[in-house]
C-alpha cells in the first residue's frame, strides 16, 4: 500500500504544484488588478496557458488514479472559474475608467485652444467655426455633460470661472452660442463670482451679435446677478443704439480724389522735385463724432498721427501742399488788435494758426506776409495759406502714435456703439472705411458693413428724386447748404480738418433731413 500511495503522490506532485502556481498568479492578479486593461489581458492569456497546460499534463498522467484526481480537477475548475470572474470584473472597471471624462484632459484641451495664436488672430466668422469644430471634438471624446459643466480656471487676471457660454458671448461668436443651444447647453448660467449669465457679459461687452442670439435662442432677459440687475432695459438700450452714426473722417497722404504725383513744394526758389511716399496711403489725421439716429452728440474725438519726416510731408501731391501747409501770417494792413507777432505765431500750433487766419479772411483785404519762422510756409499762390495739419503732425505735443490712436478711437466708439451693430457716416466715407482696414484694423472690424455716405444720399438719391429741389439743386447746393450753416451751425467750416470736415457731415445730413425727408408718425 505505501508503494501504491507513493505512487500516486507521485503522479500528484505535478498537479499539486500546478495549483501552487495558479494560486500564486490569482495572488498576483489580485495585486495588480487595478492595471491597465490591456496589461490584465496578457496577464489571463499566460496564466490560462499555463493553467491549460498543467491540467492537460495531469489529466493525462492521473487517468486512473481516482477521487483524489477528480478532486484536484474539481478544484482546478473552481479556480479557473474564480480568475474568470475576477478578471472580467477588471476588465469592466478599466473600461469604465477610460469611458469615463478625463476633466484634467479637457480643461488643458480648451485651455490650450483658448491660449492658441490661431484662436487670437481669427475673425469672427473664422472664429465661430474654430469654436464649433473644436467643442464637437471635445463632445465626442469627454462627453456633453463634461463640456456643458467645464468652466475656466480662476486666474489671477480673471476672478470669474467661465463656461463655454460666458466665453462665447464675450467674443460675440452668435454661431457658436447657436450651436451651444442647439447641444442643451444652459444659456442662463450663473458666474459664480457674480451671477451674471452669458447675456449679461454680452450687454456689458455691448456685443450685438452674441445679445441677440442669446435673446432668439431662449436666453432668460429678466435673471438678476448678485447685484439684483436683469437685462430687459440693457437689452432695449443696446437695440436703440444699433441706429447711432458713427461720423468719420480721416486725412491721408493720398487723397481718393486725387492721383496726381506728387509735385515739388513751394518752400522756395530751387526746391528738390518731391518723390511719393512709397508705402501707400497713411493716415496723417482721424476725428470721430457719435450722434444718435437723430443726430444729436453722443462723443468725438481728434487725432492727428505722428511718425512723419518732415521730408515726407514735403512729398506729398499738390493738393496736400495747398490745404496742409501753415496759414498766412497777417501782419501789415490789420486792424488793432489783429497783428500777430513772430513769437506768437510761432508758438501757435497748425490749427490754431490756421483758425486765425479764417477768422481774418473776412475782416477786409489785408496785406500778407510770410513769417521766415514757417516750417511749412504757404505755397506762393494762395491767399491764406493751409490750415496747419503738417504742422500739428510735427508737434510732440498734438501727434499721437497710430496704435494709441487706434485704441482711444475704438473706446470712444465701443462706449457707444456695439460692436458689428453702428454703420459708419460721412462724406465719401467708402475710402476712408478701405484705409481702415489695413491702418486701424480693430476699428474696422468693431464697425458695421453698413456704409451712410452724406455725398451719395445728396447726389445719387435727391437729386434725380426731388423735382422740388431741382432749383437749388442747380444753383448748386453748395450755396444753399452754406446759408444753411451760417444760419444755424455758424461755427461749422469745411477745412479739410477732420473735425471740421465730420462737423460738416453732420450738418449736410441736418439739412437734408429737414428738407427733404417727410416723417410720419
Amino acid at each position: 500500500m505505501k508503494e501504491k500511495q507513493d505512487e500516486v503522490d507521485k503522479h500528484l506532485k505535478p498537479g499539486e504544484e500546478a495549483l501552487a502556481k495558479l494560486k500564486a498568479a490569482h495572488a498576483n492578479v489580485l495585486i495588480v488588478k487595478e492595471m491597465q486593461a490591456k496589461r490584465l489581458l496578457q496577464a489571463e492569456v499566460q496564466a490560462r496557458q499555463l493553467a491549460e497546460d498543467a491540467l492537460a499534463q495531469t489529466q493525462e498522467q492521473l487517468a486512473n488514479t481516482g477521487g483524489r484526481v477528480k478532486e484536484l480537477e474539481a478544484q482546478l475548475a473552481k479556480l479557473a472559474a474564480q480568475f474568470e470572474e475576477d478578471s472580467d470584473q477588471t476588465k469592466n472597471g478599466s473600461a469604465a475608467a477610460a469611458a469615463a471624462p478625463s476633466t484634467e484632459t479637457l480643461a488643458g484641451a480648451i485651455e490650450a485652444f483658448l491660449a492658441s495664436d490661431a484662436a487670437r488672430s481669427m475673425d469672427n466668422e473664422a472664429l465661430n467655426q474654430a469654436f464649433i469644430e473644436a467643442t464637437s471634438g471635445w463632445i465626442q471624446e469627454h462627453g456633453v455633460e463634461a463640456v456643458k459643466n467645464w468652466s475656466q480656471k480662476k486666474l489671477r487676471r480673471n476672478k470669474n470661472k467661465h463656461r463655454l457660454v460666458h466665453l462665447a458671448a464675450a467674443q460675440n461668436l452668435g454661431d457658436y452660442i447657436a450651436y451651444l443651444a442647439d447641444a442643451g447647453f444652459d444659456l442662463n448660467v450663473q458666474r459664480p463670482s457674480d451671477g451674471l449669465t452669458p447675456l449679461h457679459v454680452a450687454l456689458w461687452y455691448k456685443k450685438s451679435m452674441a445679445a441677440d442670439q442669446l435673446k432668439n435662442s431662449g436666453a432668460d432677459l429678466t435673471m438678476k446677478n448678485n447685484y439684483g440687475e436683469d437685462c430687459s432695459a440693457k437689452y432695449e438700450a443696446l437695440v436703440n443704439s444699433y441706429s447711432n452714426l458713427i461720423f468719420l473722417d480721416l486725412e491721408t497722404t493720398q487723397s481718393s480724389w486725387t492721383s496726381n504725383p506728387a509735385t515739388p513744394s513751394a518752400a522756395g526758389a530751387g526746391a528738390a522735385k518731391a518723390t511719393t511716399v512709397s508705402d501707400g496711403s497713411r493716415i496723417l489725421e482721424a476725428a470721430v463724432i457719435v450722434t444718435d439716429k437723430d443726430l444729436n452728440e453722443l462723443g468725438r474725438g481728434q487725432w492727428v498721427i505722428s511718425g512723419f519726416t518732415k521730408e515726407e510731408l514735403e512729398a506729398l501731391p499738390h493738393f496736400h501742399q495747398r490745404n496742409f501747409r501753415d496759414p498766412v501770417c497777417q501782419e501789415e494792413g490789420s486792424t488793432e488788435g489783429e497783428t500777430q507777432t513772430a513769437e506768437e505765431t510761432q508758438n501757435q500750433t497748425g490749427s490754431e494758426a490756421a483758425a486765425a487766419a479764417q477768422a481774418g479772411a473776412g475782416a477786409g483785404p489785408k496785406t500778407k506776409r510770410r513769417h521766415t519762422n514757417y516750417m511749412f510756409p504757404p505755397l506762393e499762390e494762395q491767399k491764406w495759406g493751409g490750415n496747419g495739419l503738417f504742422s500739428d503732425v510735427m508737434d510732440p505735443s498734438q501727434a499721437k502714435p497710430l496704435e494709441q490712436a487706434q485704441k482711444e478711437i475704438l473706446a470712444l466708439i465701443a462706449n457707444h456703439c456695439a460692436e458689428g451693430a453702428c454703420a459708419l457716416a460721412g462724406c465719401s466715407v467708402r475710402n476712408d472705411r478701405k484705409l481702415l482696414r489695413f491702418q486701424m484694423p480693430k476699428v474696422y472690424a468693431h464697425l458695421s458693413h453698413r456704409v451712410v455716405d452724406c455725398s451719395t444720399v445728396l447726389e445719387g438719391m435727391i437729386e434725380p428724386w426731388c423735382s422740388h429741389a431741382r432749383y437749388e439743386l442747380s444753383i448748386r447746393y453748395a450755396v444753399v447748404l452754406e446759408r444753411f450753416k451760417r444760419k444755424n451751425h455758424p461755427n461749422v467750416s469745411y477745412t479739410h480738418r477732420a473735425l471740421d470736415d465730420c462737423e460738416s457731415a453732420i450738418v449736410m445730413m441736418k439739412w437734408m433731413r429737414e428738407r427733404f425727408f417727410a416723417f410720419r408718425d
